[in-house]
Order: C-alpha cells, then structure tokens, then sequence
C-alpha cells in the first residue's frame, strides 16, 4: 500500500476503537444528626378553632431554654401518643395558665373576644346547613325547620309561621330558639294525637249509639240517647257497656 492510495476496509477496521462509557448515578443520602428543641413560654392565645369551649393557649415568641439532642436518643425514647392524649383539657389549661401567672380574671377578659367568634362560626355553620338542607328538601324536624320556619301554635289553634333570622349579636339566644322549635314540635304532634283520639272515640261512641237503637227497636224497648261529651273522660272499657236499658 502506497501513501497516494486510500486505506482498505480491514486496515480502518483494524484502526476503529470502540469506547463506551456506564455513568452511574450517585445516591443521595439524607441524613439527620440531631435535634433542636427550643422552649417557649405559654401565654393566653387567641385561636377561636381547636377546643369548642374554654380559653386556647398559644406560645410566646421567644425562647425560654435551647436542647439539643441526639436522634437516635430522642427515637429510643420517644412514645407515641393518640390523638385523644394531644388534647388538653379545659381544667388542666386552666391550671397551665395559673401557673404563668394568669388570673381568674384576666383569664376571662382575654378569653371574651374567643368565645363570640366561636358563636359566630357556629351560626355560620348552622346557617350554612340549613340553607343546604333547605335545597335538599329537608326531613320531619331539621335544623331548616328549627332556624328559617318555626312553626308554633296560637291561642286559636291556627299555624303561625315565624321567619328567624340569625343576627350575630343575638348568637347566645339560638340555644334557646332551638328549645322553642322543639317544645312547639312535641305540642303540635301532643295536638294531633288528642285531636285524633277525641274523632275516634266520637265515632266509637256513635256506633255503640246506633247498634243499641237498633236492639233496642227489635227488642220493642226505648233507645238510650247517649252524648259523646258527656263519654269524653271515660275509659275505653267503660265506654263499651251495653246502653240497653
């Protein structure tokens, strides 16, 4: 082979290296070492969510105490715990806060403003299902019936339908109203069930009445006249004695 002429295909063959490359990613790792725990001091909070009733505690924004510790440590002896153990109690929160140096007093001013926003949640909440409930269609006693239509009973007997509305200023008072619509309910169907009971006994009566005319016409002997006001107060075994005289 001469250098003028072009190289054969054996000879580039025999030239040509093949070079591959494995890339490898590598593994990132997290680990953690140890743990910081900073104490805060407790003071009165302002949350309205969490517990439904008494005051919220909360922390102050500067730490009282720095610890550090191991991880391995804290996971050796760390325990777990229920979600019923994370909730504190009204009196042992009362107890925390006496002890930072809150009065029974101060406890109570501060804690004012929580409790109406948690009144105003509350109606919000019961005026929001009401409303839902409405569009649903409702059931026999809702929270419809109880807050947007209360039906009660006049002197005259007649329906009187009350539109209620809930004013934030009068949220202490829905307790109350709740109380009503469900006493007006129980006299309504007490109503029912006596107006029920005096048509059944009128007719009962009637038909002893009309049975002991009629014996009384085949026997030849006077009918007795009988007046259902004066059988109203009698007892369902007194009413049924013969009135053939």
């Amino acid at each position: 082979m001469t250098g003028s002429e072009p190289p054969t295909r054996e000879a580039a063959a025999a030239t040509t290296t093949t070079i591959t490359s494995h890339h490898v990613p590598a593994k990132r790792l997290v680990s953690f070492s140890t743990i910081d725990f900073h104490e805060h001091s407790v003071c009165l909070g302002d949350n309205p969510g969490g517990s439904l009733e008494g005051p919220p505690l909360s922390i102050d924004w500067e730490a009282q105490r720095h610890l550090q510790v191991k991880i391995d440590e804290y996971e050796a002896c760390r325990q777990r715990r229920a979600t019923e153990q994370l909730i504190i109690p009204v009196e042992e929160r009362m107890i925390i806060l006496k002890e930072w140096g809150y009065s029974r007093t101060d406890i109570r001013k501060l804690a004012r403003p929580v409790h109406v926003e948690r009144a105003r949640r509350k109606a919000s909440r019961l005026k929001y299902y009401a409303n839902h409930n409405h569009h649903r269609g409702g059931g026999a006693l809702n929270i419809t019936d109880i807050l947007k239509n209360i039906v009660t009973l006049g002197c005259n007997g007649k329906k009187i339908r009350e539109e209620v509305f809930i004013d934030d200023s009068t949220t202490s008072t829905l307790a109350s109203r709740v109380c009503d619509a469900q006493r007006a309910k129980e006299r309504r169907g007490s109503f029912a069930s006596t107006q029920q009971q005096s048509l059944s006994h009128h007719k009962t009566t009637t038909l002893l009445a009309s049975s002991s005319s009629s014996s009384s016409s085949s026997s030849g002997k006077d009918p007795v006249v009988v007046d259902a006001s004066q059988t109203s107060g009698m007892s369902s075994n007194e009413s049924t004695v013969p009135l053939n005289v």
